[in-house]
C-alpha cells in the first residue's frame, strides 16, 4: 500500500500522511542549516542540518525538495527522500549533496534554484542558490 502511495506521499498529501500516521512536526526543530550559495555547472550543492526534538516523535519522513530552474524561467519541483525514522527523540545530523553533473534525463539551466527541507510534508527550512558556469 505504501509503495502505491509514493507519489501522494512526495506531494505531501495530508490525507495520505495521516493514513500512514505522519503527524505535524510542531515539536521538532531544524538547527545548523547550511546550504551552498553558489554551485558551478557539473558540481554539487551541499547542505546539512540537525533535526532536534525533546519529545518523542512516532514517525518521521525527512525529504528535500529541489525547485529546478526551467528554460522558460519558471521552476519545476522534484522531491527526494532522505530517510524515515520510527520512535525518534534527540538529535540526528544529516549531510547531503545533489550533483548538477550533466545527465541524459535532466537538463540544468543557469540561474537561481531553490532547496527546501521537509519533515512529514511540512517545509522547515529553505535556501536559494545560484547555478553558474
Amino acid at each position: 500500500m505504501k509503495h502505491g502511495s509514493r507519489t501522494l506521499l512526495k506531494a505531501s498529501n495530508k490525507e495520505i500522511l495521516k493514513l500512514f500516521d505522519y503527524k505535524n512536526p510542531s515539536s521538532l526543530k531544524l538547527k545548523n542549516f547550511i546550504c551552498s550559495d553558489v554551485v558551478k555547472e557539473g558540481e554539487e550543492v551541499h547542505f546539512s542540518f540537525d533535526i532536534v526534538t525533546k519529545e518523542k516523535m512516532d514517525k518521521l519522513r525527512v525529504e528535500y525538495k529541489l525547485d529546478f530552474l526551467r528554460a522558460n524561467g519558471k521552476h519545476n519541483s522534484k522531491v527526494f527522500k532522505i530517510s524515515e525514522v520510527d520512535d525518534f527523540i534527540g538529535t540526528k545530523s544529516i549531510n547531503k549533496k545533489y550533483s548538477f553533473k550533466t545527465i541524459s534525463t535532466r537538463r540544468y539551466y543557469l540561474g537561481e534554484h531553490k532547496l527546501s527541507v521537509m519533515v512529514n510534508g511540512v517545509v522547515l527550512e529553505k535556501c536559494e542558490f545560484e547555478l553558474k558556469k
